[in-house]
């Protein structure tokens, strides 16, 4: 609609004095959509879920603002719960926000969806802010204590544990899933996913493969492509280092079941399992396209934590080419402790520049890295992809 007509219709609106009744009554639309979203999510028309999300995002921006402005509560939380969700999933962060600023009113009412508010909330470790993620996971653990959900909506179980495994406390998430699957509530298996990428963070390599041992064969799994591609990505992670030809086989499936959902988040997760196979067993050429798409997808999701991944697994390559002071900045943008327990053959190369660079040089390169801003850190990638690329293509 053009901005005239809408302002048009807008003053029209205004003028026929009905317009609170009519804008309450287009957020109650919106909201009572969350049963029918879910129904698509869970199975074959999860991709009609995304598609309509990306679709109606301007109009559910408008009845989420009407609502939390009108303290509409239910209305409010029923469309942040759902369109945060969805909106990891095209990696889309907008609504993490919705859901973040609820949570002082949904606390002050006890209301029943303060819980999924407090954990989408805490996917703010995505752009960064890694501290006030582990604080809401915190307060859903102890929300869900004193008022269990037995059975979430959506995908929602399984995405309290990422703060902490940023902020260096894998084990923390760890206790977090064991406690959801004991208490029962695990019918996707996504809990058991969870726990399987948590104990891969705490070095339990064998604990981690026994987690998701035969998840992505489970009826109940393959039947919800969120599902499928996230046990694929937890299975594919914990067979890098015992069978990686395996891995690279389940994390190849598991992005195509991904894209074919709609699922931009997961597909991209997938890619930097992929190049960390090529790279570390396989054919290092083949990794530059997977993480020239990684890099680019994380810096425009604004996923800057998942961005160090993939700039981790740069900064391995670049060594591998021997181009050691642009794989030395890059690791001082990238590494951090959530890096080297995720990706620990970084840890490997960050001794082998030592030794190539000498401490004190590596030293200055690395903090050289740590200063850059993402946009620059973002260029300087692009950067070096392209030179090898036309290294390995040139005669």
């Amino acid at each position: 609609m053009l901005e005239t007509i809408r302002q048009f219709a807008e003053d029209q609106l205004v003028d026929s004095g009905i317009a609170g009744d009519v804008r309450t009554a287009h957020a109650a639309y919106f909201a009572a959509r969350e049963a029918e979203l879910d129904a698509w999510w869970n199975g074959p028309q999860q991709r009609e879920a995304y598609e309509w999300f990306m679709t109606e995002l301007p109009d559910l921006r408008s009845a989420f603002r009407w609502a939390a402005d009108e303290s509409q509560l239910d209305l409010a939380a029923t469309i942040a719960t759902y369109a945060a969700f969805l909106g990891l999933a095209v990696e889309n962060l907008e609504a993490v926000a919705w859901a973040e600023e609820l949570i002082p009113s949904a606390s002050a009412a006890n209301h029943p969806r303060l819980a999924l508010l407090q954990m989408l909330a805490s996917q703010c470790w995505m752009p960064g802010r890694a501290e006030e993620s582990v604080r809401y996971s915190d307060d859903a653990l102890k929300t869900l204590s004193i008022h269990p959900v037995p059975e979430m909506p959506f995908g929602t179980e399984g995405l309290s544990d990422a703060g902490y495994m940023v902020c260096g406390q894998p084990a923390r998430a760890v206790d977090y899933y064991q406690m959801r699957i004991e208490s029962g509530t695990d019918a996707k298996a996504l809990n058991r996913v969870g726990l399987s990428l948590a104990l891969m963070a705490v070095g339990d390599r064998d604990g981690a493969l026994s987690a998701v041992e035969g998840l992505i064969d489970n009826p109940e799994v393959t039947r919800n492509p969120y599902a499928l591609s996230f046990a694929q990505l937890a299975y594919s992670s914990a067979l890098i280092e015992t069978d990686p030809g395996r891995a690279l086989e389940v994390a190849r499936r598991g992005v195509d079941v991904a894209q074919k959902s709609g699922n931009r988040s997961i597909a991209t997760y997938l890619m930097t399992i992929m190049s960390r196979v090529m790279v570390s067993h396989g054919d290092p050429h083949a990794a530059l396209d997977q993480l020239s798409t990684v890099i680019r997808h994380y810096l425009d999701g604004g996923n800057l934590s998942n961005l160090r991944s993939g700039l981790a697994i740069l900064s391995i390559v670049l060594d591998h080419f021997d181009r050691h002071a642009a794989a030395a900045t890059i690791a001082g943008s990238a590494v951090t402790p959530f890096i080297l327990a995720t990706v620990p053959e970084t840890n490997i190369t960050i001794a082998n520049l030592r030794a190539r660079l000498g401490p004190d040089e590596f030293e200055r390169l690395r903090i050289h890295g740590e200063a850059m801003t993402v946009p620059e850190i973002a260029e300087f990638a692009e950067a070096q992809l392209a030179y090898l690329r036309a290294e390995i293509t040139s005669p």
